[in-house]
């Protein structure tokens, strides 16, 4: 579907939307991570495992992780919680076939604009149930659907 055959939205400046998930610093290769990252090291210290375990979750899609300066290995620390892992950042990852980068960003936008959960890793961390979580990545998928068309409402 292109750009002339979407429905207008009218009433609505969805202009700050559109900006606050543009905005997002997703680390690439040579850039400086900033504090919202750990690294491999700083990740398996503060969860109390080995590094070796760290890298293993990455390499099997359990956890995000992005691969910088050659050998760093660089993890969004929001996507943990008491020491784990967020249940559901797997799932996430698969539905964004395994593209972490694209993942992370999905996690990390502020998608419902208003909503005392506006990032959809912040659902996830508050779907306490697996009634709950079942429910927060049914409606992920869905919103999946309207980041990739760029449709944020």
């Amino acid at each position: 579907m292109n750009e002339s055959t979407l429905p207008p939205i009218e009433g609505q400046d969805l202009s700050a939307l559109a900006q606050s998930v543009t905005d997002i610093s997703i680390p690439e290769f040579e850039d400086k991570p900033s504090d919202d990252y750990w690294t491999a090291d700083k990740t398996a210290r503060e969860l109390n495992v080995a590094k070796s375990t760290i890298t293993r979750q990455v390499k099997t899609n359990k956890v995000v992780g992005f691969k910088l300066f050659k050998n760093g290995l660089y993890i969004p620390k929001d996507q943990f919680d008491g020491g784990m892992v967020i249940s559901g950042v797997e799932n996430i990852l698969a539905i964004f076939e395994f593209d972490h980068h694209e993942a992370w960003r999905f996690l990390s936008s502020s998608l419902f604009y208003g909503d005392k959960n506006p990032r959809p890793i912040d659902r996830l961390r508050n779907a306490r149930t697996e009634a709950e979580r079942a429910d927060c990545l049914s409606e992920l998928g869905s919103a999946k659907r309207g980041f990739e068309f760029g449709d944020f409402s």
